[in-house]
C-alpha cells in the first residue's frame, strides 16, 4: 500500500469528555446534511502560536489595541437570500444597522473587485472570508487580497460529504481517523501557501468534528496535528454549544489560535435563534477573548426567517457586551 506520511504533533492535550444530552447520531447527521448542502456552494522559540504578539515569524496579525473592544461583525451567509437579489443594496442595509465589518461568503458569481467596490461604497470592510473550494488556492488568495481580507477559513472539508452528480447530498457517517488525519495534513499544506501570501488560513467547525471516532474527538486531531504557524481556528460558538463543547476549554488548551469566532446562538434542542435568545453565554466567552486570540467575531444565523431582522437583533444585543 501507499506509504503513510508522518506529521509532527504540535500540541498534546487530554481528550475532552463530551456529553450529548439531546443530540442523537441520526439527528446529528440529518442537521449537518441540510446545512452542508446550503453552505458548500514548527513553532519557533518566543512565537508559540499563530497570534502571539509581537511575532515576526509565521503568520502573526497585529496586536489588538489595548483596552479597545472588538466590534460586532456580520457573516454575510446570514443574509444570503437578500444578497442574491441585490448584493450592493443589502450591504448598504447592513452598514445602516451599524456594522463596519463583514465576513464575505458567498459572492453569488460576482467578482471580488465588484464586491470590494460595493463594500467601499457602503463603508464596510472585510477582514475575513470563507474559502470557495471550487476555486484554486491561487485564485482564493487573489480574492482575499482584492477584498482586503487578512484571513480565509475553510467552512468544511469535502471529504465529509456525500456527492451525487457533483452536488452535496448529505454527510458521510463512515469517516475514520485516517481521513481526519489526512484532512489535518491538508490544512497544513494549504496554510503554508496562504502564509507565503501574507494571509491567515484556518478551519471553521460545525458539530460533526465533535462526534467521537474510536473514542477520539476529530477536532482534537485537527488542533494537535496542525501547525499553529500555518492553521488558525474559527470557533463557531453555536455549533460548539450544540455538540456540548465548552469553547473556553479549547481556548485554554490552545491559546491564541482562535482569531475569529462566529456568534451563533441555539436553544437547548439545538435549533438556531438570534444572539441573546438562546443558551450560549457570550459574555463569558468574550471575557476570554485575549486568551483565545480573538480579533474579530461575526453574527451568524444559518436559517434566519427574517435575515435583516436577525442582523439588527445581533448588532443590538452584542453592542451591550464587550469582547476585549
Amino acid at each position: 500500500g501507499r506509504a503513510r506520511r508522518q506529521r509532527k504533533t504540535f500540541h498534546h492535550g487530554a481528550p475532552v469528555t463530551l456529553n450529548y444530552p439531546t443530540l442523537t447520531r441520526r439527528r446529528f447527521l440529518r442537521d449537518s446534511s441540510a446545512l452542508a448542502i446550503g453552505a458548500v456552494a514548527s513553532t519557533s522559540p518566543g512565537c508559540s502560536t499563530l497570534l502571539s504578539p509581537p511575532c515576526d515569524e509565521g503568520l502573526g496579525i497585529p496586536a489588538k489595541e489595548e483596552g479597545k473592544a472588538i466590534e460586532p461583525g456580520l457573516q454575510l451567509y446570514t443574509v444570503r437570500a437578500l444578497l442574491e437579489l441585490d448584493y450592493a443594496g443589502t450591504l448598504d442595509q447592513v452598514a445602516a444597522i451599524g456594522y463596519r465589518e463583514v465576513q464575505v461568503s458567498p459572492r453569488f458569481g460576482h467578482s471580488a473587485a465588484d464586491v470590494r467596490g460595493w463594500l467601499d461604497s457602503s463603508g464596510l470592510v472585510c477582514p475575513s472570508t470563507h474559502l470557495d473550494l471550487r476555486s484554486s488556492t491561487e485564485d482564493e488568495i487573489e480574492t482575499a487580497h482584492v477584498l482586503g481580507a487578512e484571513s480565509v477559513f475553510l467552512s468544511a472539508p469535502m471529504q465529509l460529504f456525500k456527492l451525487q452528480g457533483g452536488k452535496v447530498v448529505g454527510i458521510r457517517d463512515d469517516i475514520g481517523l485516517d481521513v481526519w488525519r489526512e484532512i489535518a495534513d491538508e490544512q497544513n499544506e494549504r496554510g503554508a501557501k496562504f502564509r507565503d501570501a501574507g494571509l491567515i488560513y484556518g478551519y471553521h467547525n460545525h458539530h460533526f468534528e465533535f462526534m467521537p471516532v474510536e473514542g477520539i474527538m476529530p477536532y482534537d486531531i485537527l488542533l494537535e496535528r496542525t501547525d499553529p504557524q500555518l492553521v488558525a481556528l474559527e470557533a463557531d460558538l453555536g455549533w460548539m454549544q450544540v455538540a456540548g463543547v465548552n469553547a473556553l476549554e479549547y481556548f485554554d488548551r490552545f491559546p491564541g489560535r482562535f482569531p475569529v469566532c462566529h456568534v451563533k446562538d441555539v436553544l437547548a434542542d439545538g435549533s438556531f435563534v438570534d444572539p441573546g435568545q438562546g443558551t450560549v453565554d457570550f459574555q463569558r466567552i468574550f471575557d476570554a477573548a485575549e486568551r483565545a486570540g480573538m480579533r474579530h467575531y461575526f453574527v451568524e444565523h444559518d436559517n434566519a426567517s427574517d435575515p435583516m431582522a436577525t442582523a439588527r437583533a445581533g448588532h443590538a444585543y452584542l453592542s451591550t457586551l464587550r469582547a476585549r
